[in-house]
């Protein structure tokens, strides 16, 4: 009758033990996730680099990773703010959030993935803070538009004259496009460089 209370509290006592361990690990996915939110909020990329997995952060340095977030907030400007976290697993939890900012309206994001790496949480998304080349993809919509702004002026130059820019737009922005560059030397934005343009 003692061995089976003892077994029997001992079974409790484990149980008890792993629940608790998968409590402190979901607490701690909360945490990781609501501190992503505050490192955005402060503009804090320092920490928020820090964040994440190893596999991304070798697709690019913490020194280059703030230039590159700061270069896309100038561009389309908007914050996080933390919603939940859905736990999976003791390895896998999803974090969610509310965009907000200069957007008329808040839009949620999709399932962030968070993973259990070493003893933390670490997040495996916003890849393209890591892999992008460019704030503007591909840049091809800037060079659009350098062509747009091009055939405009001179249209409105050359007034009822017989050239037509618009008819060799694709001509144009196929040569802009070849012209344009991007590295971190540009913080990451499209720059014209003009080399080439007659092949």
């Amino acid at each position: 009758m003692k061995l089976k209370t003892i077994f029997l509290c001992l079974s409790l006592l484990l149980v008890l033990l792993l629940l608790s361990a998968c409590t402190s690990k979901e607490e701690k996915a909360v945490q990781t996730a609501q501190g992503v939110a505050i490192a955005w909020q402060n503009e804090d990329y320092s920490s928020l680099y820090d964040y994440f997995i190893p596999e991304l952060q070798a697709e690019r340095s913490k020194e280059d990773f703030i230039t590159f977030v700061i270069s896309s907030q100038e561009e389309s400007s908007f914050n996080l703010v933390y919603d939940k976290v859905v736990a999976q697993d003791n390895k896998l939890a999803y974090a969610y959030y509310t965009f907000s900012g200069v957007l008329a309206t808040q839009l949620k994001s999709p399932a962030i993935k968070m993973e259990y790496v070493g003893g933390e949480w670490k997040f495996n998304g916003f890849s393209g803070y890591f892999i992008d080349d460019c704030i503007t993809e591909g840049c091809y919509d800037y060079a659009y538009d350098l062509v747009t702004d091009m055939c405009e002026d001179m249209s409105s130059f050359r007034g009822s004259q017989t050239y037509d820019c618009w008819s060799d737009f694709d001509e144009y922005l196929r040569l802009m496009s070849k012209d344009i560059i991007c590295d971190k030397t540009t913080n990451f934005k499209c720059e014209v460089i003009f080399e080439d343009s007659n092949t």
